[in-house]
């Protein structure tokens, strides 16, 4: 289960929650393709309300770093270079902004 120190820091507590996940999937402590912990999971487990982890992972969704499927949680995106796409399997992996969005059931 992930776990961070929220205490230290500036600033929101999500957007503390999201530069550490962050941070962990840019150094690869977070693999491509990991499932992350449920929003309710992570919530208790850190001792913070739910909106703060939906705030975090929304911030990692838009910008790619994470990706969610219907049903069964939030994925670790694979990066690469400076571009972010989901590592899905059986499914190819696209480059396009719309497909992507797609993906992530945003039109």
């Amino acid at each position: 289960m992930l776990t961070y120190n929220l205490s230290n820091g500036e600033g929101p507590l999500y957007t503390r929650l999201y530069q550490h996940i962050k941070r962990d999937i840019s150094n690869g402590k977070l693999t491509p393709g990991e499932k992350l912990p449920s929003r309710r999971a992570l919530a208790e487990n850190m001792g913070v309300s739910t909106v703060t982890v939906d705030n975090a992972y929304g911030q990692l969704l838009e910008e790619g770093y994470i990706y969610a499927l219907p049903k069964k949680g939030y994925f670790v995106s694979q990066i690469s270079g400076s571009i972010l796409f989901p590592e899905v399997k059986g499914k190819k992996k696209s480059s396009s902004k719309l497909n992507f969005k797609k993906k992530l059931g945003i039109t």
